[in-house]
């Protein structure tokens, strides 16, 4: 079992996975992955809720890993949890209180409540029973664990013509949509589907996970799915892309 903490009833922590687990202000699901440090830093205090000296932070998140770092690095780990939860709860930046030559602390005003699951993952396309992320974004273990084999095949055969064949990925896909520096790119097969722009509207969370995001339809599984990369797969092979599987209604 998966111990998680939930602040605020909002937003939920889960150390396994170093990650947060928020909605936006549409109500719309997102993650934010934390670095190890920071999430560590994160676990102890909310372990705590009491003063917790450098020391022990040292200790907890690098010392026991066999790794060290300087008062600069923590507090910078400590900055990173302030921006995470600013960004995920909203608004003020007071989270974690520090104490000057002694330590930090969670702001005792935070509401925080500790439980365990079985099924909540670092990834918005997951659901647990406590914490619902919409039931369009998939649900059953078993249809997710086809679709994923059925993914890795596809990346696998994706990246063996990339390699063999010089084919640039998705080059055949037209820009959409966009969200500032965000952009929604279509299979051309799917041009004429009214529902795109409502998908790419109501997907645009995505953008978290990368900013090239490209949408597909498959008559296999759900009519919809989404590879989200951090960096134009155009231009570099190395870019790191996640699937997200879209049920039917999110395009309704």
């Amino acid at each position: 079992m998966m111990k998680f903490y939930n602040l605020e009833h909002r937003v939920t922590f889960v150390p396994e996975t170093n990650s947060l687990h928020a909605k936006d202000e549409s109500g719309m699901p997102y993650v934010v992955t934390l670095n190890a440090p920071t999430a560590k830093c994160l676990h102890l205090l909310l372990m705590k809720r009491t003063l917790t000296t450098p020391q022990e932070l040292y200790g907890f998140a690098w010392d026991d890993n066999g790794a060290s770092t300087t008062p600069n690095n923590l507090y910078q780990n400590i900055s990173l949890i302030r921006k995470a939860l600013s960004n995920t709860l909203g608004g003020q930046d007071d989270y974690i209180v520090t104490v000057p030559r002694k330590g930090f602390y969670i702001n005792p005003e935070l509401s925080v409540s500790e439980d365990v699951a079985g099924n909540i993952l670092a990834d918005a396309t997951l659901t647990d029973t406590k914490f619902p992320i919409k039931k369009w974004l998939a649900s059953k273990c078993g249809a997710l664990a086809i679709f994923a084999i059925m993914m890795i095949f596809a990346m696998d055969v994706i990246v063996y013509r990339t390699y063999n064949e010089n084919i640039k990925l998705f080059s055949t896909y037209t820009e959409l949509v966009r969200f500032q520096d965000c952009k929604f790119y279509s299979d051309p097969e799917l041009s004429s589907d009214a529902r795109l722009n409502k998908i790419a509207t109501r997907m645009k969370w995505t953008c978290i996970r990368g900013k090239f995001n490209y949408i597909s339809g498959y008559d296999f599984t759900s009519p919809f799915s989404i590879i989200s990369c951090q960096e134009n797969p155009h231009e570099t092979i190395s870019s790191q892309c996640s699937s997200i599987m879209i049920l039917d209604e999110a395009a309704q």
